[in-house]
């Protein structure tokens, strides 16, 4: 089978064979839009579909031409704005009625005084990576054994054993503000907008499933902290970001474009819609990326024509 691309959006045909008769056919449609203006419009250059892992703004992006997940991703990869006397500040985003928000500091150290544990005065920053180095986690030290945090191995503040060599110890600099450390040893669920690795505990508990063949669920590809993971979403929701670099006060909509896939195998036509599962702000670059996917399967007829055919049905064309 082969992929007919009638958009300007950037699409990709993985083909999966199941057995000696039946193959399914993954169609992955990425748009790229440049936010201006309060609008978010297609981008004269569109981001290619990963077939590979690929690393920007030291975030790995995972290959996209998985089967499917569980609801929509919601990610942002950049950094919180300062202004070098910045101490502490804010980042969130909205989505409709969804809405996440971090508390960021400068950077901070647990301090002994007198008979109590205190924090240092945050240090002032003029830009804050939101991403999973900054936030809870890392390694901890159990009697002199290190103790790596499963949710979030990359993190700092990660703290088992507390005593007097905890003095220094740095904090997070990304935190819930639903849930802020205030003493050393207290357990938080690591929070950032970044994408998940797939080693992170965070992402392989909330995909397991007893009643699947591997133990898993489709929503192992999720990439998104679970809380970033929405039931659904629509084109034409209000977007509100905020506190970001490249995006400190922002508002936009979801653009409305939808899609339909023709199949033909043989003498057989099908259609399917591309569903929306994956939105990434990229803030820094003034950027947001939407992925919608269809998966379907179909019977393998030997030498008949296979196509798929990518059409735009609604939405902004350039």
């Amino acid at each position: 089978m082969r992929l007919i691309n009638e958009t300007n959006h950037e699409a990709e045909l993985v083909r999966l064979s199941l057995d000696d008769e039946r193959s399914a056919g993954i169609v992955v449609v990425k748009s790229t839009y440049d936010v201006d203006g309060g609008r978010a419009l297609l981008s004269r250059r569109q981001r290619r579909v990963l077939l590979r892992p690929q690393v920007e703004e030291d975030v790995e992006f995972e290959p996209e031409g998985v089967a499917g997940k569980i609801g929509v991703d919601v990610v942002a990869v950049g950094a919180a704005a300062g202004n070098g006397r910045t101490q502490t500040s804010a980042v969130s985003l909205r989505i409709g009625e969804w809405s996440s928000c971090a508390v960021v500091f400068g950077d901070r150290r647990w301090r002994r005084s007198m008979l109590r544990w205190t924090v240092t005065d945050p240090l002032p920053f003029s830009e804050m990576p939101v991403a999973w180095t900054t936030a809870f986690g890392g390694t901890a030290r159990r009697n002199d054994v290190p103790v790596v945090h499963h949710g979030n191995p990359l993190g700092k503040g990660y703290i088992v054993d507390v005593d007097d060599q905890v003095d220094g110890t740095p904090l997070p600099n990304i935190e819930d503000p639903a849930e802020l450390l205030t003493q050393p040893g207290q357990t938080v669920v690591p929070f950032g907008f970044a994408p998940l690795p797939i080693s992170s505990a965070l992402r392989v508990e909330a995909a397991l499933d007893d009643s699947k063949a591997a133990g898993v669920s489709k929503a192992i590809y999720n990439v998104a902290p679970p809380r970033h993971r929405l039931a659904e979403l629509h084109c034409g929701e209000r977007c509100d970001v905020h506190g970001w670099i490249g995006m400190v006060a922002e508002v936009f909509e979801l653009p409305r474009e939808s899609f339909v896939v023709e199949v033909r195998v043989a003498d057989r036509e099908y259609e399917f819609r591309p569903q929306l599962d994956t939105v990434c702000l990229l803030p820094t670059k003034r950027q947001l990326v939407v992925t919608r996917r269809a998966t379907f399967t179909y019977q393998y007829v030997r030498n008949a024509r296979r196509v798929a055919r990518l059409r735009q049905i609604g939405g902004y064309r350039r």
